[in-house]
């Protein structure tokens, strides 16, 4: 009988509610909290139960249990802004750096559903600049790639790329990617092709077999006319885990770039290597004949 025990705790919390002293007020707390779970459970009447956990917190602000229950409330009815109220109450109560960080991270995740992306990336960046923890680093800086990203904030991904490949955490093949879309960005969207080749060339001597990082890095060479440096990136990339068709062009490019150059032995190692793939490759042929 839920309904009649309801209004029988009402009526004792406001007996209790005209008394003074510690003892009444403890009691009325402990009822008042008992009263919010039977709202939230068997009664379903959530907008009750939000109001007397307020009131517990209103009255005592150190119940972290009722903050717990009233967050799972708002979790649970989807309500975004004063979940978004809540956790930002419970960054200031958080006992550490680390405690608060933590719950950023979840208010960042509210406040981008809430279409609110300036505030999720100013969370991001607070976590970043208060946690030293890898797995809460880790999250924000994956988020923040990804919104600066969707954002078209090219400058601030750049910067974020470039800290999050210097993690110490961060393995090496995950490094090389990192670099490699640090050096896509700088490059096309940036205009620092200097800066992008640097960053290329780290995808590289991370993880050899990175062919994205070689595309990008022969691309600027090739606008630079640096016909040595393409050939030598071509060659990295021939010896990367590409398709069988793209391989047998890279040695014919390399044997017309050596040849070219007047390094003739090499173009003829190139040439050779083009047709070992397909006898039937006609810019190996000629080159070949051409040497």
């Amino acid at each position: 009988r839920y309904p009649e025990l309801s209004e029988l705790w009402r009526q004792e919390i406001t007996r209790l509610s005209g008394m003074n002293g510690p003892e009444p007020t403890q009691r009325c707390l402990r009822l008042r909290y008992r009263l919010a779970e039977l709202l939230a459970g068997p009664l379903k009447r959530p907008d009750c139960a939000e109001e007397q956990y307020r009131k517990i917190v209103e009255t005592d602000v150190g119940q972290e249990p009722v903050r717990d229950a009233l967050e799972s409330l708002y979790r649970t009815r989807d309500r975004l802004a004063p979940l978004s109220d809540l956790l930002e109450e419970r960054v200031g109560r958080a006992a550490d750096g680390e405690a608060a960080s933590k719950i950023r991270l979840a208010q960042a995740h509210v406040s981008e559903r809430l279409e609110r992306i300036d505030a999720a990336l100013g969370q991001l960046e607070e976590v970043l600049q208060r946690s030293k923890d890898p797995a809460l680093r880790g999250r924000a800086l994956r988020n923040l790639v990804r919104l600066y990203r969707r954002e078209r904030r090219s400058a601030d991904l750049a910067n974020t790329l470039s800290t999050f490949a210097n993690e110490p955490h961060v393995g090496a093949a995950e490094r090389s990617a990192l670099k490699s879309e640090l050096g896509v960005v700088l490059a096309r969207e940036l205009e620092r092709p200097d800066d992008a080749i640097e960053a290329f060339s780290h995808a590289l001597r991370l993880d050899a077999g990175n062919v994205p990082a070689a595309r990008g890095l022969a691309d600027l060479y090739r606008q630079k006319e640096q016909w040595g440096e393409v050939a030598e990136v071509y060659q990295k990339e021939a010896s990367a885990k590409v398709d069988h068709t793209r391989r047998v062009w890279l040695w014919g490019q390399i044997g017309r770039i050596r040849e070219q150059q007047g390094e003739l032995p090499q173009a003829r190692d190139a040439f050779r290597k083009a047709l070992e793939l397909d006898e039937h490759s006609l810019v190996a042929l000629r080159g070949l004949a051409e040497v």
